[in-house]
């Protein structure tokens, strides 16, 4: 009994999960920095200006500017996304086709790992109107996974 509890426990979990990470996936795409260039606004969203760096020079100069960074370059924060974006997008469609399974919560846990790792240690992420709120959605989808994980480790030890 303690078995099947424990796999209801995984898929609730993983179901979670699916929630938060589409969450965090469509923040990635919604504007996030907004910036101003002689009398002009921009906003830019983070996977646009991963996936297309050439064509925010504007966002670079700000980016360089508020960081105090005259070295600044997009490859400096490229990681965080591109581990979110990959995570994310296969831990959703693995924790719904394999819900019962714990051992699919890792992806999870990457996506929240990575992204806790990059909006902490990568100022260029802090000047992001929603970065706070992205970063809480990554420690929300780190510890549902990690319930989801412990959930596997009961259920071997048992």
């Amino acid at each position: 009994m303690a078995t099947r509890a424990n796999s209801g426990l995984a898929r609730i979990c993983n179901y979670i999960c699916v929630v938060l990470m589409l969450v965090i996936l469509i923040f990635q795409f919604m504007p996030f920095w907004h910036y101003t260039d002689d009398e002009e606004t921009f906003d830019t969203s983070i996977q646009s200006y991963v996936w297309f760096p050439g064509e925010y020079r504007e966002l670079d100069d700000y980016l360089e500017e508020a960081t105090a960074n005259e070295d600044y370059e997009v490859g400096q924060i490229i990681g965080m996304p591109i581990l979110v974006l990959v995570s994310g997008a296969v831990g959703i469609v693995l924790c719904i086709i394999k819900a019962k399974s714990a051992l699919v919560s890792l992806l999870p846990a990457i996506c929240g790992i990575s992204g806790i790792w990059g909006f902490l240690a990568v100022p260029a992420f802090q000047l992001g109107s929603n970065w706070v709120v992205s970063l809480v959605l990554c420690i929300a989808v780190l510890l549902v996974s990690l319930v989801s994980l412990l959930s596997l480790a009961k259920k071997e030890k048992a």
